[in-house]
């Protein structure tokens, strides 16, 4: 009996391991796309606050004299004046981590709302994702167990 439950064990590991580096992979991929898909609007549910009067008038003079190379910029679009922002974010994932961030440092000041309203991006998506991998993790880890018991039925990890 020992000997079996050690064997159960082993190989349960060994498709959560297979399973779960997989499965961080996509939660860092949505994460990233997540993050990038909040920059330029603000029906983003993070309720950002409007841009300043003063900033639109900018934004609309520098694209209207074609001072600025801002080829989807209009003058209402936070945090997207040059693209900047959206290009420097990016995510990474390894066997048990997902990271999603960025290296420019503008972005801290609007994250934070250092200087200029708060507009976060990070902090939002940490909120959507987490409900999201918990259920998601549920399933796999059901879908593990069960694949265990019927070993015939091979779990496919890129169903997650």
């Amino acid at each position: 009996m020992d000997v079996e439950l050690e064997m159960f064990g082993a190989v349960l590991r060994a498709e959560m391991e297979r399973t779960i580096g997989v499965f961080v992979g996509k939660v860092a991929k949505t994460s990233e796309g997540l993050a990038k898909g909040m920059i330029g609007h603000y029906d983003n549910g993070a309720d950002w606050p409007a841009l300043d009067r003063n900033v639109t008038v900018k934004i609309h003079q520098a694209i209207m004299n074609k001072s600025a190379d801002w080829p989807f910029a209009t003058a209402d679009t936070p945090l997207y004046r040059t693209g900047a922002l959206l290009r420097s974010i990016e995510s990474e994932a390894g066997d048990d981590y997902a990271d999603v961030g960025t290296d420019d440092p503008v972005m801290a000041l609007h994250e934070l709302g250092i200087g200029v309203p708060a507009r976060p991006i990070f902090q939002p998506v940490a909120d959507k994702m987490g409900a999201l991998v918990q259920g998601l993790l549920d399933e796999a880890v059901m879908e593990v167990i069960g694949t265990i018991n019927n070993p015939r039925e091979a779990v496919d990890p890129e169903t997650y």
